[in-house]
C-alpha cells in the first residue's frame, strides 16, 4: 500500500502490517500498544534528526525489517550527520527508559530497554550497523570500512548464537537469543542496503 503526505511517498508493505498484527495479537494488550508507540517515538526520532539536518525526504518505507528513509537524491549527508541521525532512534528509547524510571512504569523500561540494545546491535540493518560504518568511514575509505564492519557482524552473531544455545541449554525453554540471531542472521544474507 503506498499513500502520499505531502511530497513524501509511504509505502507499507505486507509484512509490516503482518508483524504488527502479529504483535497485538501475542503480546498482552496493554504491552503491544505500548511497544508500537515506543517504536512510533524511535523512529520520529530518526525522522527529527533528518529534519535538523535539513534533509529532503523523498519516501518512506515500512517493512518486515523496519523502516527505510529515502532522501532526495542532491542531498548528501556527511558520515557525522549519519552517525547522529542513526543514533537519533535509539537515544529516545533509552530517553523512555529514563521516564519509565522516573514513572515506575517497569513495561515502559522493559520495551524501551529492549527496543534501544536491539538497535544497537552491530549487525543486520539495525542503527548500531549503520553509526559504527560511518564512524569506520570517518578513519577509512568506504570499501575497507564495509570489510571491517562484515567481520565485526560475523564476529557478533558468532557470539549471538553461543549465548543463544547456552541460554536454551540452561533454561531448557527460552530460544528468544537464538531467535534474534537467525532473524538477524536472515537480515543480513537478505539486506540490500542499511535501513535507517
Amino acid at each position: 500500500m503506498t499513500i502520499h503526505i505531502k511530497n513524501i511517498k509511504i509505502n507499507i508493505s505486507v509484512y509490516f502490517a503482518a508483524v504488527i498484527t502479529f504483535a497485538l495479537l501475542f503480546i498482552p494488550s496493554g504491552n503491544a500498544l505500548t511497544t508500537l508507540l515506543c517504536c512510533v517515538l524511535h523512529e520520529i526520532g530518526h525522522l527529527t534528526a533528518i529534519a535538523i539536518f535539513k534533509g529532503n525526504i523523498k519516501s518512506i518505507t515500512l517493512g518486515a525489517y523496519g523502516m527505510r528513509i529515502d532522501t532526495i537524491q542532491s542531498y548528501r549527508i556527511s558520515p557525522k550527520k549519519e552517525i547522529i541521525i542513526s543514533l537519533a532512534g535509539p537515544i529516545v528509547n533509552f530517553a523512555l527508559v529514563i521516564l519509565g524510571i522516573i514513572l515506575k512504569k517497569q513495561s515502559l523500561i522493559n520495551i524501551n530497554l529492549c527496543l534501544g540494545i536491539f538497535n544497537m546491535m552491530p549487525t543486520g540493518t539495525t542503527d548500531g550497523q549503520t553509526a559504527l560504518l560511518n564512524t569506520l568511514i570517518l578513519h577509512t575509505e568506504r570499501q575497507k570500512a564495509e570489510k571491517i564492519l562484515k567481520k565485526i557482524s560475523g564476529t557478533f552473531l558468532i557470539l549471538l548464537y553461543t549465548l543463544g544455545i547456552i541460554i536454551l541449554i540452561k533454561s531448557k525453554l527460552n530460544f528468544s537469543l537464538l531467535a534474534m540471531a537467525i532473524y538477524m542472521t536472515v537480515i543480513n544474507i537478505t539486506k540490500k542496503e542499511l535501513i535507517v
